[in-house]
């Protein structure tokens, strides 16, 4: 399997800016140049997109994501988008998902989940995203949930169909360790 490498980035990227060399990682969406620039203000992290044109290397403006207690968490499986989320102020046991467009730095999607973050991607209208294994108390019985790759409408946040991802992790107990 090859190993995923950052875009070549052109000379004008690589220079340094202000004594300081561009952020890393670098995607490149289309013909855009993305990277992500953390900071801190008025005490909340702050979350904006560096960009540069693909083939010039010029600077494009750069784009606020959020600087309101989303964190950010991961990129999609396609490098097309980025997931933020915090915990929901009304339910504690779920998060608030924003789903952003590293291209134009717009947000493209609100959901409620359950965990902070997962493997995902963005597929028309849809959110196509990993699920944990999961186990709940039923009547005294430990009922166990299998992974699923689970696709939600945007538009509606229902789940649209998902299907079950075989688990090889073993989860049972492990024999006594023998003193030597």
């Amino acid at each position: 399997m090859a190993a995923l490498t950052e875009p070549e980035l052109p000379a004008a990227v690589i220079r340094l800016q202000d004594g300081q060399a561009p952020p890393r990682p670098v995607w490149r969406v289309r013909n855009v140049l993305v990277a992500i620039k953390r900071a801190t203000y008025e005490g909340k992290q702050r979350v904006s997109l560096k960009r540069w044109d693909a083939e010039t290397g010029e600077a494009l403006a750069d784009v606020t994501l959020f600087d309101n207690g989303l964190n950010f968490r991961s990129v999609s499986a396609d490098k097309r988008h980025l997931l933020a989320s915090r915990r929901d102020a009304s339910d504690s046991r779920t998060w608030e998902w924003a789903v952003y467009s590293l291209e134009t730095g717009a947000q493209v999607a609100e959901l409620r989940h359950d965990t902070p973050a997962a493997w995902f991607f963005l597929s028309g209208s849809h959110l196509v995203h990993e699920t944990d294994v999961t186990s709940r108390l039923v009547r005294d019985q430990v009922v166990v949930e299998p992974g699923k790759l689970r696709a939600v409408d945007l538009e509606n946040g229902t789940e649209v169909w998902s299907h079950a991802i075989r688990d090889t992790k073993y989860r049972g107990p492990y024999p006594p360790r023998i003193a030597r």
